[in-house]
């Protein structure tokens, strides 16, 4: 693997990472930014003062290159980052010396296509019962089981129609998974055979869709006490919806927390369109948005931006032995910040 560089973290909870300060400015080299987000310099910006509660925005950026074309699905499992190659298929995991190692070399679970123009591979990764992962799987157009290195499809239809392409997932406490399913991997012209987008409730063994007028919904995430369901989307404009969750796993108050601004607080345009989440312990929204890594508040307040140098980040997660390291995947980097705040720690995720 090529490394970027290597410097000593003394704050860093995770030992002996290989990582690097990526030089000023940072280079789109080509990579570009997803929905057409800028590759900006690397800067925490904070709206509201609360945000230092979260994040210590004099510190500086680690950037650790890895073999992925367009990582995605970060996920903290037993000491290690896994993370997938939505381009190219395989999974990884990302050691705590720096290295990376091949799950395996196929997650996609299918033919990846190249003549789509579509991501086709592995998606969002949550830990599951039993020591298992689950997998949305995008080209298979499934939720898979993964174990032992063997997938075993779990979630594959809906009412007789094949899923789009399932592209995130998240537990309730009690073991319901809610499941987005956009039509990313499945183009125009490829054999779609759902009629419609939604986002999914699969509870008891039956899955139910439960919300049914987002146009490519996509990050999807629970406040720390399982009331509320995040839900993002790109179009017509990027935007956070929320949804109050009844003790039955019913959805009801359907509103917009927050429209995303297409400027910045000077007036300067914003581009970009949003991606993965992730929800921390305190409520606050991790999202890929326009401009790079928002954080909003439960009560939908921004609270602050995190600026990546290439742009186009497609994912967020929390991991380490106190939940307080936060990574972002991008194109083929992850880049790492320390948080004062602790990530929510997944059902089922052994420490």
């Amino acid at each position: 693997m090529n490394r970027i560089g290597l410097i000593a973290l003394s704050s860093l909870a995770l030992p002996a990472f290989l990582l690097a300060q990526p030089p000023a400015g940072g280079g789109g080299g080509g990579f570009g930014g997803r929905g057409g987000q800028q590759a900006t310099p690397f800067k925490i910006v904070v709206v509201d003062p609360a945000l230092n509660s979260l994040l210590d925005p004099a510190q500086k950026l680690d950037t650790l290159e890895t073999p992925a074309q367009n990582g995605e699905g970060p996920m903290w499992r037993e000491g290690k980052l896994w993370f997938s190659d939505q381009k190219a298929g395989p999974m990884y995991t990302l050691d705590l010396d720096g290295k990376t190692a091949v799950i395996v070399e196929n997650g996609a679970g299918g033919t990846i296509n190249p003549n789509w123009g579509a991501n086709q591979g592995p998606n969002a990764q949550i830990p599951y019962k039993d020591g298992a992962v689950l997998i949305c799987r995008q080209v298979s157009r499934d939720i898979a089981v993964f174990k032992d290195g063997k997938f075993t499809p779990l979630i594959t239809t809906f009412e007789g129609h094949q899923l789009n392409s399932p592209n995130d997932m998240i537990f309730s406490a009690n073991g319901t998974l809610w499941i987005t399913d956009p039509p990313y991997a499945t183009p125009a012209g490829a054999d779609s055979q759902m009629p419609h987008q939604s986002v999914y409730r699969y509870k008891d063994g039956k899955l139910t869709r439960v919300i049914d007028d987002l146009d490519h919904p996509n990050g999807i995430g629970l406040s720390p006490d399982g009331k509320t369901l995040y839900v993002d989307t790109g179009r017509p404009q990027p935007r956070l919806r929320a949804y109050d969750v009844s003790k039955d796993d019913e959805l009801s108050g359907a509103r917009d927390l927050l429209v995303f601004p297409s400027t910045d607080e000077t007036g300067a345009p914003i581009r970009g369109n949003v991606d993965g989440l992730k929800v921390d312990a305190g409520g606050n929204i991790w999202v890929v948005s326009p401009g790079g890594i928002n954080i909003v508040s439960a009560a939908g307040k921004l609270l602050g931006r995190i600026q990546l140098p290439l742009g186009g980040a497609t994912n967020v997660a929390f991991g380490g032995g106190d939940m307080k390291d936060v990574f972002f995947t991008v194109r083929n980097v992850v880049y790492h910040l320390k948080t004062k705040v602790a990530g929510q720690r997944p059902l089922y995720q052994k420490p």
